[in-house]
């Protein structure tokens, strides 16, 4: 009989360990799932240090809640289930909001919360007062299985990518190089690269504001145009990847991590360095993998409208309300840059090259035409005025940015671009709507090149880099062809 009773104890024991390894496990997997979801989906762009921080905080959540169902129910797996439903709404409240506002409109914020709350409660007192502890142990298990199994599935279908992103990371470690000394006397180069400041005729053509001052003011300085420039792609880091590799090395199908490698590892800074070229960056230049000079902006990865991984999951929270997005650094990051910039001094013809690269006019608009920070309207396209303000405020820099270098180094050569015109793309209802395909993948394009004629007219941002560093470095590039654009963006 002593031994039968032992077996019974032990295997009470063990079945009281197993209801305790799967309650924690249910609320941990239900907790952590939004932000390894997000990190799974978006491993190719960002890592995993980026995640942490959500990863502790939602865990710690999970843990208050189930602690304080604990102390209610009196019982593990009830005190997981009640947790799990709290946790499924509490952190993904934005999404569940949106949802009942399509059905009930006049729905606000506090009414859904109460309504959430109502039923909650009495979901909560239905477990813990009439359903038996064997069924809340299966429905327990239940939502461990099916949440790990999610959290197991996307990340093996992300392994490939995470491998991939790894690998390019070691490549981009093992070819650093440092800075070589400067010997040479070539023209000094700054590149000034903004990002979605739109064309001449993309500012007629779709804001009714005419531009040709500025492209007057950078005639009579010298400088070479092309209005009717036409790039491949309108996605960023396709465009810039192919900038500073001189030809159509990369498409919007090629990964982001193979992008990034590319960008870091290109032609035309091989080119530099191979003639004694001192490299230096200010504003994204991280960006090119060239160390930014004076402050850093959080290089995490972010969507169009500067939202992080951790904002995101923020926003899709029953706290998105209280969390109030704030671009003042943004803004004074820009200003910093374009100072730092303009207060370069360069002496002139000593194989300086500077890479500014700044979005002004990109969303999240920071200001308006005359340079005031905006408190509203950071991605509103409805409004034509807020990316009208921040284009001509971004005009304005970009004269105070070029006579400050005329003035000391004439003999310079400046190339003055952008990656495409305005996209609307933070916008889901306007995108590929409001602008036509073609006109946005219309780049600024211009060419100062120590004040000589330079033939540029109708080159894309590719053919216009080719036809400089021929003339810079004794090459002989001829014009490549510009794909054609057949990317499904929507």
């Amino acid at each position: 009989m002593a031994r039968k009773d032992l077996n019974v104890v032990e295997t009470k024991k063990i079945k009281k360990f197993s209801e305790t390894i799967i309650a924690i496990l249910s609320f941990v997997a239900v907790s952590i799932f939004p932000v390894l979801f997000l990190y799974f989906q978006n491993a190719d762009e960002a890592s995993f240090s980026e995640v942490i921080d959500p990863l502790v905080t939602f865990s710690g959540i999970g843990i208050i809640f189930f602690l304080f169902f604990l102390i209610i129910s009196k019982s593990l797996s009830k005190a997981a289930i009640i947790a799990d439903l709290f946790l499924l709404v509490s952190l993904n409240y934005a999404l569940l909001e949106k949802g009942i506002q399509v059905i009930f409109p006049g729905l606000r914020y506090w009414h859904v919360i109460l309504l959430g709350l109502f039923v909650l409660t009495h979901m909560a007192w239905f477990i813990c007062r009439m359903v038996p502890d064997e069924l809340a142990q299966t429905i327990s298990l239940v939502i461990c299985i099916v949440f790990c199994g999610l959290i197991l599935i996307n990340g093996v279908f992300a392994i490939p990518t995470i491998v991939n992103k790894a690998g390019m990371e070691n490549k981009m470690i093992d070819q650093q190089e440092s800075n070589v000394e400067v010997d040479s006397s070539m023209p000094n180069v700054y590149y000034l690269l903004f990002d979605e400041y739109s064309s001449i005729d993309f500012m007629k053509k779709y804001y009714d504001y005419d531009n040709s001052e500025f492209a007057e003011y950078l005639l009579e300085r010298g400088f070479n145009l092309s209005y009717n420039s036409q790039n491949e792609s309108i996605m960023t880091s396709t465009i810039t990847t192919n900038y500073v590799n001189l030809d159509y090395v990369v498409t919007n199908y090629t990964s982001e991590s193979e992008k990034e490698y590319l960008r870091h590892n290109n032609l035309l800074f091989k080119f530099l360095k191979e003639n004694n070229y001192k490299i230096t960056g200010i504003g994204n230049s991280d960006y090119f993998g060239i160390q930014s000079e004076g402050d850093h902006l959080d290089s995490s990865a972010k969507t169009a409208e500067g939202d992080t991984l951790k904002t995101i999951l923020i926003n899709n929270t029953i706290a998105y309300p209280f969390f109030e997005r704030n671009y003042s650094a943004n803004a004074k990051f820009i200003l910093d840059s374009v100072e730092r910039l303009k207060s370069l001094k360069h002496e002139p013809s000593s194989s300086q090259f500077t890479l500014l690269y700044i979005a002004p006019s990109h969303t999240p608009f920071a200001f308006d035409e005359n340079g005031e920070m905006l408190r509203t309207g950071f991605t509103n396209w409805e409004d034509k005025r807020y990316y009208l303000g921040t284009y001509k405020y971004t005009t304005k820099l970009m004269i105070e940015i070029v006579d400050s270098i005329l003035k000391t180094d004439p003999n310079s050569i400046i190339v003055l671009q952008s990656d495409h015109s305005a996209r609307a793309s933070t916008d889901a209802n306007l995108f590929m709507k409001m602008f036509d395909l073609k006109d946005m993948a219309n780049p600024f394009n211009a060419v100062y090149y120590c004040g000589k004629p330079m033939d540029i007219s109708g080159l894309s941002g590719v053919n216009t880099w080719r036809v400089i560093v021929n003339e810079l470095f004794d090459k002989n590039y001829s014009l490549v062809e510009v794909p054609i654009d057949e990317y499904k963006y929507k």
